[in-house]
């Protein structure tokens, strides 16, 4: 049998069955194994020891596709984990069912300010202003995230050093096939330029409407004035008539 064993798996597999020789009464475990084409397949084992016979029996299970599915699903994941963390733009992070840090990119620990060591574990009330976090802000964000599947918000948010900047922020209920809460995905954008630009607009509209209003006062006072001056003058001109 230990032939036909994949090299890699050969030793691991002579491991397990020298279990039953010691007086395992059953184990189980997984290896690949030579076909007649000379390809690979994954099996699944399940033996135990005939001790009147000296021999061991063993039902092995095809499991080839799930491996194969597992292995692709890993490499996706890796990629998307790379992805994610190469991330600059955006501080991207993971968040357990009861709002603690589970994973950190680079753009987090750009616009947070935390080294991953730092933060990961911590609760994400950490980055709200101490008034959000008394008033329970960072539990009642999770908690419409997890009752309508995603919640988008602009705020406030502290960075390492404390200084606040503004952020968009949006959070996202991760769920498995039974549908059991599994964590949150946080995605965050500072716009503290774009907030600070929008509100210099509007200063620059108010302080326009202030000078339109009182430009518009003077030529109301100056038509006025004027209106009253040419009635003086006609007054004038009839009386020297």
């Amino acid at each position: 049998l230990v032939e036909l064993v994949h090299p890699e798996d050969r030793e691991f597999t002579l491991s397990q069955l020298q279990k039953l020789l010691e007086g395992t009464e059953a184990i189980s475990f997984e290896n690949r194994c030579r076909c007649k084409d000379g390809s690979y397949k994954w099996l699944s084992w399940n033996a135990a020891p005939c001790h009147e016979d000296e021999l061991i029996y063993a039902a092995a299970r095809d499991i080839t596709q799930r491996k194969q599915a597992d292995e692709a699903l890993k490499e996706s994941e890796e990629r998307f984990r790379l992805l994610v963390e190469r991330v600059k733009d955006y501080a991207i992070y993971m968040l357990d069912p009861d709002g603690q840090v589970v994973s950190w990119n680079q753009g987090a620990q750009r616009i947070n300010g935390y080294k991953a060591e730092e933060i990961i574990g911590k609760h994400v009330s950490c980055f709200h202003p101490q008034e959000e976090v008394e008033s329970k802000r960072p539990e009642q964000v999770l908690q419409i995230a997890a009752s309508v599947g995603c919640y988008e918000y602009e705020t406030k948010r502290l960075r390492k050093d404390g200084s606040e900047f503004w952020a968009d922020v949006d959070v996202t209920a991760l769920r498995d096939e039974n549908g059991q809460l599994r964590g949150f995905a946080t995605v965050t954008r500072d716009i503290t330029e774009r907030k600070q630009a929008q509100e210099a607009l509007e200063g620059a509209n108010r302080e326009l409407e202030k000078r339109v209003e009182e430009r518009t006062a003077e030529l109301q006072a100056a038509n006025g004035q004027l209106k009253q001056e040419i009635s003086d003058r006609k007054r004038t001109e009839l009386a020297l008539r």
